[in-house]
């Protein structure tokens, strides 16, 4: 899968070390999936919240932050929209 947007990790980049092996490991994850469903998805990711825009955000650990996915499956297109996180 093809994704896109990773210049918004930088804004995590380096908040702890656990942070960062999560994330390194979830682009790699992500950039060698071939999920062709939302199913896919849901099966390798259980933890995943789908948003009413459809959009699927991804716990970073018990940190508060998520990241959020658009998936276009079809395509093999995943872009990361935003990150967010609980205050």
């Amino acid at each position: 899968m093809k994704l896109l947007g990773l210049p918004k990790l930088a804004l995590i980049k380096g908040e702890s070390d656990l942070i960062d092996k999560w994330v390194s490991s979830w682009v790699s994850e992500m950039m060698h999936a071939n999920w062709k469903t939302p199913a896919n998805l849901i099966d390798h990711f259980p933890a995943v919240i789908i948003t009413e825009d459809e959009s699927y955000l991804f716990s970073i650990l018990e940190t508060g932050i998520a990241i959020k996915l658009q998936i276009a499956f079809a395509q093999g297109i995943a872009i990361i929209t935003e990150l967010t996180k609980k205050s």
